[in-house]
């Protein structure tokens, strides 16, 4: 195999020459240190209980990768093409969503929100919101290359998804569509982000606490955990319980966690969450508080102030 190995020999002398791993970028610098970003090929699981900010991090991914270049096949079952891109919008101008929902946008906010439409005008996401089996998906995202060159494929979310064939219950249909997932990954050489839900769990020992996620509560499991190259984890405890500081919306501390690294490490990394904002971003950005008050969440983050190391 002559040519396979001139090929690796040269992916690996390109790492020597300050060209490190790289796939598409999460938008979060710390964790595309740990996982490499979204590697052509990869089949990567982004789970999270419910309303933990999943589908917020899946946008922000896809809308990253499009605003740098990679077309882009989002899928969802969840909600409609126009939500999706006005939270996506709405995030990329940085205005409070709640506001504009309202509808008390000011000056400002409507001169962002234009630079910021400009941006999405020629976008390279191509939507699809009517798929419903993994058949459908896996025809979608071959039309989509051959027409458009997708370079990404966002999931969301894998639970929602139907198996085209035969299968034995809930679990089983899991299992078909995230094994058939990971092949369209791997045969078309793209990456395909798939979300995934967490079963809810909270601590016996402190009622009311939610339980760090792990691998064991992807709900459904199958095998999606074997399936998968790498399997981020959602930490976002305090979402929606966000501090009002002189009328400004305090970001949250969030955890994600990379539990599952095919042939790399695994870790985690800490990070803020603007929910008004919908969006995830580096915790060195802002309002990195040098003494921060006690969390009650600081004994899950595994003993360690994530927010001053």
């Amino acid at each position: 195999m002559p040519e396979l190995t001139q090929a690796v020999w040269t992916r690996i002398e390109a790492y020597s020459q300050g060209k490190p791993k790289r796939g598409l970028s999460w938008g979060i610098s710390r964790l595309d240190s740990m996982t490499y970003g979204l590697c052509p090929g990869n089949f990567v699981v982004l789970a999270a209980e419910t309303s933990q900010g999943k589908t917020v991090l899946g946008t922000q991914v896809a809308k990253r990768a499009a605003l740098a270049g990679h077309p882009v096949l989002y899928v969802s079952l969840e909600m409609s093409d126009a939500d999706i891109i006005e939270r996506a919008l709405l995030s990329h101008a940085g205005v409070d969503m709640s506001r504009a929902f309202a509808g008390q946008i000011d000056s400002e906010e409507w001169e962002r929100l234009g630079h910021a439409a400009e941006d999405f005008y020629s976008l390279p996401i191509h939507m699809e919101t009517q798929l419903r089996t993994d058949s459908d998906v896996v025809t979608a995202t071959k039309r989509g290359i051959l027409q458009h060159g997708i370079e990404l494929v966002v999931v969301d979310y894998l639970q929602l998804l139907r198996h085209s064939g035969k299968s034995w219950g809930p679990k089983d249909e899991v299992t078909q569509v995230s094994h058939n997932l990971a092949l369209l990954a791997h045969n078309t050489n793209v990456p395909v982000l798939c979300l995934s839900q967490l079963s809810r769990a909270k601590d016996p020992k402190r009622p009311g606490t939610p339980l760090r996620p792990t691998l064991s509560r992807l709900k459904e499991s199958g095998d999606i955990e074997n399936d998968a190259d790498k399997v981020v984890l959602i930490w976002n405890p305090k979402a929606g319980l966000q501090d009002v500081v002189d009328g400004i919306k305090m970001p949250v501390q969030a955890l994600l966690i990379d539990a599952k690294h095919r042939g790399g490490p695994k870790g985690e990394c800490p990070a803020w969450f603007e929910g008004q904002f919908a969006r995830f971003i580096d915790c060195d950005d802002r309002w990195q508080d040098p003494e921060p008050s006690p969390d009650p969440f600081a004994a899950g983050f595994g003993g360690r102030n994530w927010w001053t190391d």
